[in-house]
Order: structure tokens, then C-alpha cells, then sequence
């Protein structure tokens, strides 16, 4: 019971407890390093491959229990999972739990993913990847990460970095 104004109201035991307890989450940001993979290119092909370095770093005061990971952007490429991780599809997208705590200060590489992309880059000017993932972990509110990653940047073999959002929720009325 609290006092509010000059009533006495019952409160929610979630909204007590986060007046009075400390707040501890994480917060994984995720970092994508792309590079040419020079053993699968064709010289007769209009086409290269790349690939796709994708990584989780955990900057929050918290670990991340059940961290996992949903790709919702590029269906239906292959992902090449590190060991510390179990994969598998969904309806919704491929689905990867990281199978150990992950620990403030902590990097976990997710996976190398790797795509055939127009030889010539940048000839339109707007070719693009994009990569959207959906983390969630034990008792954290879901987040949202995107990278926007231009053609034009992987000869330059630049690094990209996003830091998560909340996810959206749909509301109904």
C-alpha cells in the first residue's frame, strides 16, 4: 500500500520493485565486419561473395541469461553459427540461443554469414544488406538491433555497429 495524493493505493508488486531495487540490464550492441571472400569468386561471373562477420557485445551491468537471437531480415541465407551457439529456423526467422551466460564486458561472435552481391559495386549506388535481429534474455525486455550496411562499403572493409532499441509491440484496442 502507498500513498498517493490523499488515497492509500494498492501497488503492483513490479511497480514496487522497481522504485526500490537497482536496475541491472544488459545491453548488447552488435557489430558486423564484412570481407571478400576471394576463394569463391568466378572470374566469368558478374557476381562476388561476401561475407558477414556478426558479433554481440554485452555493455550493460548485467548478464544475459537465455540470451537469444532472431534474424528476421535476410531469410533463407545460410548462417554459419559458432560453436557456442544452437540454431535452428523458425517460421518468424532463423533462431540462435547462446547456449553459456554472457557477461558484461563479454563479446560472442554469432556467426559468419555470407551472400553473392553484384561484382560491380556501387554501380547502381543503392545496393544495401540489411540485418535485423530481435534479442531476448531472461527477465530483459526485448530489444530490436538493424544495420544498414551500403555495397559500397565492403571494399573499404568497414565496420558496422548498431545499439539495440526497444522492440515494438503491436497494441490492439
Amino acid at each position: 500500500m502507498m500513498r498517493i495524493g490523499s488515497n492509500f493505493v494498492d501497488v503492483l508488486p513490479p511497480v514496487l520493485r522497481s522504485l526500490f531495487f537497482p536496475q541491472r540490464q544488459s545491453y548488447n550492441s552488435m557489430h558486423v565486419a564484412s570481407r571478400i571472400d576471394a576463394n569463391a569468386q568466378s572470374p566469368t561471373s558478374k557476381t562476388m561473395r561476401v561475407v558477414f562477420s556478426i558479433s554481440f557485445l554485452n555493455e550493460g551491468s548485467a548478464t544475459a541469461n537465455n540470451f537469444m537471437a532472431l534474424e528476421t531480415s535476410q531469410k533463407g541465407k545460410q548462417y554459419n553459427a559458432k560453436t557456442l551457439w544452437t540454431s535452428f529456423s523458425t517460421k518468424l526467422g532463423d533462431k540462435f540461443i547462446y547456449m553459456e551466460p554472457f557477461h558484461p564486458g563479454e563479446t560472442v561472435e554469432l556467426a559468419d554469414v555470407a551472400f553473392d552481391v553484384p561484382a560491380a559495386l556501387g554501380a547502381r549506388g543503392d545496393e544495401c544488406v540489411d540485418l535485423e535481429f530481435q534479442l531476448y534474455a531472461t527477465d530483459q525486455a526485448p530489444k530490436i538491433v538493424r544495420i544498414h550496411y551500403p555495397l559500397l562499403d565492403i571494399k573499404d572493409q568497414e565496420k558496422r555497429s548498431a545499439l539495440p532499441e526497444p522492440l515494438p509491440i503491436p497494441r490492439f484496442w
